[in-house]
């Protein structure tokens, strides 16, 4: 057997040259980019843009391999311009990389600055092609052709009957409607726990909100919303229970809380 064995120089060479990558890596270096670039106001998922960063750097390494020249500057004027950004954030994104900071030399920051703008230009383009295809979605709903008949009548309306097959879009569609109408808090009953989990998960998908922010849901022993959540899912119990403790609290200390709740259930099978 062969074993063809490098020089101790070679050997050296070689290492140096992995160590060398490694500390130019911008992954050693996350909380001081994070604040000279204010990472928390452009994105959302900073795991997943160090994921990002990793693989660019990896690309960027056999870019350099063939010696292949990147105008960088340029590169980043043009994707700030398209960019979906405030005047504000424009600005700051074009100055920021303009000198020196902490123990980064300007080409550095240029260089990161290009893998930012690059994260965001992926992501506005894959969040356009995702709106798309919900979009287009929606409207092959049956309920879509309804869609501003709904919105009138539960505005002019106290009590608004909806009739339609499973699957219309009934529970997905309409409090996203009534969102975008401009109401502030809608409650969307389920009758189990996992039609509550599953449908605020679709409903917040198809907004493009974080789960848990602007939709969320609640079912007993769980939750995940906010203050300022406008959707919830909730199951019919919960909702009856907090009924009863919101308008009722003298009849609650009188009744036992099983004997209200099957009051409540009464009136609500009888009115929806």
């Amino acid at each position: 057997m062969l074993l063809k064995m490098g020089t101790r120089n070679e050997q050296h060479s070689s290492n140096d040259s992995r160590s060398e990558e490694m500390e130019e890596s911008f992954l050693n270096s996350r909380n001081e980019l994070s604040k000279i670039f204010h990472l928390r106001d452009f994105v959302k998922d900073r795991e997943d843009f160090w994921l990002f960063t990793k693989k660019y750097e990896v690309v960027q390494r056999k870019a350099k391999s063939i010696k292949k020249n990147i105008d960088r500057d340029k590169i980043n004027s043009l994707l700030i311009e398209n960019l979906i950004l405030s005047d504000e954030e424009k600005t700051f994104l074009k100055n920021v990389a303009k000198h020196d900071a902490f123990n980064f030399k300007r080409d550095s920051l240029v260089s990161f600055q290009t893998i930012l703008l690059s994260y965001l230009d992926f992501k506005q383009k894959e969040n356009t092609a995702k709106v798309k295809k919900i979009k287009e979605m929606q409207e092959n709903l049956p309920v879509f052709k309804f869609k501003e008949q709904i919105v009138e009548a539960v505005k002019n309306n106290k009590v608004t009957i909806i009739a339609g097959d499973t699957g219309c879009g009934k529970s997905t569609q309409v409090p996203q409607y009534l969102l975008n109408a401009g109401f502030e808090k809608i409650a969307c009953t389920q009758p189990r726990r996992l039609a509550c989990i599953s449908l605020s998960k679709r409903v917040s998908y198809e907004t493009m909100n974080k789960f848990g922010e602007q939709v969320g849901f609640q079912i007993r022993f769980e939750k995940n919303r906010r203050k300022d959540t406008r959707i919830i899912f909730i199951t019919e119990g919960l909702l009856l229970r907090q009924a009863v403790m919101d308008f009722f609290p003298s009849m609650m200390s009188f009744f036992s809380m099983k004997f209200m709740k099957g009051i409540f259930k009464e009136i609500f099978y009888l009115v929806f």
